[in-house]
């Protein structure tokens, strides 16, 4: 048993070991790049970058933006209104709602399979006119 357990703790740091971080410094994110992936070209206005999976038809996107039309809508109601709308457009297979985070997995309509992580980072935000 210890055995067993040594090894599956070596595995799992040796694949955070592997990992790289992309960090967005103009939406202030950062995530961990598994290192089996191959890294394209940032985004022209600096919002996020895209990643493939070799020998692979998976593609990683992974950005921040700025939505206007949410400003009149609390964090909550803002993933509610994402959630509607994977609904409305997708078959969802999975989806959690926590706190300021909404994961949804499913597929679309071209049978195509996605999974999203949306995270409101809005607490401490001023909105001037």
């Amino acid at each position: 048993m210890k055995k067993t357990l040594f090894f599956l703790i070596l595995c799992t740091f040796s694949q955070l070991a592997q990992a790289e971080y992309y960090c967005n410094t103009r939406f202030d994110y950062c995530v961990d790049v598994p290192s089996q992936l191959t890294w394209l070209p940032v985004s022209d206005n600096q919002g996020g970058r895209s990643f493939e999976l070799v020998n692979s038809q998976a593609n990683i996107f992974i950005w921040g933006s700025y939505e206007p039309i949410v400003f009149d809508l609390t964090d909550k109601e803002f993933l509610q209104q994402q959630q509607h709308s994977y609904h409305a457009k997708n078959t969802v297979t999975y989806e959690r709602m926590k706190g300021d985070t909404y994961t949804v997995s499913g597929y679309d309509k071209k049978g195509d399979i996605f999974y999203n992580v949306i995270n409101e980072k809005w607490h401490n935000r001023t909105i001037t006119n």
